[in-house]
């Protein structure tokens, strides 16, 4: 069974594409700089990571904190020992 997590902020999320993590996906302002963007999109690209432009409201209703345009929704899984 899994668990959502979110991740926020534009370093911590291009970070999170980078290390691996199983991603579910990836919402970026719609009025983003677009060569910021464009690395994001890339990165998710090379994953496989679901991504998204959408308006600032709907990252704002994932998340209250200072998410700088960019919001990343996590998929963490149970670990079996």
């Amino acid at each position: 069974m899994g668990k959502e997590g979110v991740v926020i902020g534009y370093h911590a999320v291009e970070d999170l594409l980078k290390s691996g993590v199983t991603i579910g996906k990836v919402y970026v302002n719609s009025k983003a700089d677009s060569q910021k963007v464009g690395t994001l999109r890339q990165l998710a690209k090379q994953t496989d990571t679901p991504f998204q432009m959408v308006p600032v409201e709907k990252l704002n209703r994932i998340t209250r904190a200072n998410h700088q345009g960019v919001v990343a929704r996590v998929i963490r899984l149970n670990q079996l020992k």
